[in-house]
């Protein structure tokens, strides 16, 4: 049973992301500790990429801080696809309120999430199909073979035997 669970996870893990989705709020409705998704105008995404480095038509991350004027937002450090380590690294980026284009919430997505229990049910279910497989006959019957002395026995030419070796056929064998 720990097999099955462990590749309905498996499974499950590239779609996780998708179950989510960032439903537009106003900035009064955002809170401090929220995920959200700051959409940036064109003069926030020049002065950021000024500030740190990367062109970020958005950030993602936690509300840290937020006055009148500006959010601080705990974001992942964008990071070089080439590198030979990845670090997950988070940095604080600080958006102007009117740098801001507008704002999503991250919650939960009830018919993405439905759609991926189907997918991981419909896995188990294969799974566990294939484990409970006993049968591959189909018909309970065993699997064809010998089913009696001498059947199904291949016996060589006596001239392919060694000289002097026998191989005695039918009777009662050794001992009968």
């Amino acid at each position: 049973m720990p097999r099955c669970r462990w590749l309905a996870v498996a499974l499950a893990m590239p779609f996780l992301p998708s179950c989510f989705v960032y439903a537009p709020v106003t900035t009064e409705r955002v809170e401090v500790g929220m995920p959200v998704r700051v959409d940036l105008t064109t003069e926030g995404t020049r002065r950021l990429e000024d500030e740190i480095g990367h062109t970020l038509e958005s950030v993602e991350g936690t509300v840290v801080r937020k006055d009148g004027a500006s959010w601080v937002v705990s974001s992942p450090l964008p990071s070089n696809p080439d590198a030979y380590i990845r670090r997950d690294l988070e940095t604080r980026i600080t958006v102007q309120v009117q740098e801001m284009n507008g704002v999503g919430a991250r919650r939960l997505d009830p018919l993405r999430s439905a759609l991926l229990g189907g997918v991981v049910a419909a896995a188990a279910v294969a799974a566990l199909a294939l484990i409970f497989e006993d049968d591959p006959g189909g018909e309970g019957e065993p699997p064809p073979g010998p089913t009696g002395p001498g059947e199904g026995a291949v016996i060589p030419s006596p001239s392919a035997l060694p000289p002097g070796l026998t191989i005695p056929v039918g009777g009662a064998g050794p001992g009968g």
